[in-house]
């Protein structure tokens, strides 16, 4: 006789089949189970005399509420509608720069500048003010390599290698200092330029124009510290994550923090490619520099009462040998003085010595007072 394979009777044979639940005392046991269909005890709990029971066990998903019966007050917060139509997928939602000062990681990590407002047009206009500040001057800073690297690339500062583009950034940070670009200090009156008369006068008030600045500033600020951070500048010693972490100790000062890690590591990659320096590396003029970025450091250190990185070993190492003492040094300039010789080169001719000693009072200084306002636990 032929066998029915048919759906209907094949689903009801698996329903004869189905084996009926564990007892109780089988699940609690976490024992196997061999349930009677006729209401008989389980061997085991018939070798063991003791009750068996079986509780019922909800199956399948648990029914969905129906909300139309539930008030709108109660309602979850994530059920309730929208009351607003949502953004299209062109719109955009509008963010302050202040906002994005707050809370540095809601920026998209690829599309940065996008979201900043950096324009080519802009990055172009911060570059050329970034001119104008001490930071351009730093002897490992290699303004060529970056402004021919963001020319070939539009003046996209998001398609710049990482590490690039971490010290793009930092540039355009502090740019935004001193830029007068609508972009930068908002709507409203600004300088036609740095030499503007009828703005830049004795005793002007420029406060307006800070105050006007600061949030753009401050997002350009958080975004590069992020981007440090996510790049790792502080790991790898190199020219441009050294020039990166000399420009970032400023952005972090901005933020008004204790520690300083970018000032820290600055120092630490500066000594590690200094060391592989030959003597005809260290000219005259580019010890002159150091030595003049070194004594930047040592002010602003004491200033802020902090502890003064630079070491005499650092002096030593980065701005060549020693340089005269203090005495011999007012000797010679009196003789050049009298013999009226070179008179124009004189203060460039002792700049190095003399900045190279005030490095080192400032490091005397700042070891005393630290002995003295925090004694040792001997004494």
């Amino acid at each position: 006789m032929p066998v029915n394979h048919s759906p209907i009777l094949y689903s009801q044979e698996i329903v004869k089949r189905k084996k009926p639940p564990a007892c109780d005392s089988c699940k609690a046991r976490r024992v196997l189970c061999h349930p009677t269909t006729d209401g008989t005890p389980c061997p085991r709990c018939l070798e063991k005399g003791t009750k068996c029971t079986t509780s019922p066990v909800a199956r399948g998903r648990p029914p969905k509420p129906n909300l139309g019966m539930i008030p709108a007050v109660l309602r979850s917060p994530h059920s309730a509608a929208p009351t607003t139509a949502p953004h299209s997928a062109s719109e955009e939602p509008e963010t302050h720069p202040s906002d994005l000062a707050a809370n540095s990681s809601s920026l998209p990590p690829q599309n940065s500048a996008r979201y900043l407002g950096l324009s080519p047009e802009l990055v172009h206009h911060l570059f050329e003010c970034f001119i104008h500040l001490p930071q351009f001057s730093h002897p490992m800073f290699r303004g060529y390599v970056l402004r021919d690297t963001l020319s070939s690339n539009s003046w996209q500062i998001d398609l710049l290698p990482p590490q690039l583009k971490v010290l793009a950034y930092c540039v355009v940070a502090l740019s935004a200092s001193i830029s007068f670009d609508h972009a930068i200090v908002g709507p409203g009156t600004k300088p036609v330029s740095l030499g503007d008369r009828s703005v830049f006068t004795r005793g002007a008030d420029l406060r307006e124009y800070g105050v006007r600045r600061e949030p753009m500033y401050r997002a350009l600020c958080a975004e590069a510290l992020r981007l440090a951070s996510d790049v790792g500048v502080l790991l790898e010693p190199s020219e441009d994550n050294a020039v990166s972490c000399f420009m970032l100790q400023f952005l972090e000062n901005a933020r008004e923090t204790r520690s300083r890690p970018f000032a820290v590591q600055y120092l630490n990659h500066v000594r590690v490619i200094c060391e592989s320096w030959g003597e005809e590396q260290m000219v005259s003029q580019n010890a002159t520099i150091w030595t003049t970025f070194l004594l930047m450091e040592a002010l602003e250190t004491t200033l802020h009462r902090q502890p003064i990185l630079v070491s005499h070993h650092d002096q030593l190492l980065i701005t060549g040998r020693d340089p005269l003492s203090l005495q011999n040094l007012f000797v010679s300039l009196q003789s050049a003085m009298q013999e009226r010789k070179e008179q124009p080169l004189i203060p460039f001719t002792a700049m190095r010595s003399y900045f190279f000693h005030v490095t080192r009072l400032a490091r005397d200084l700042y070891e005393k007072n630290y002995r003295r306002f925090r004694p040792s636990p001997s004494s």
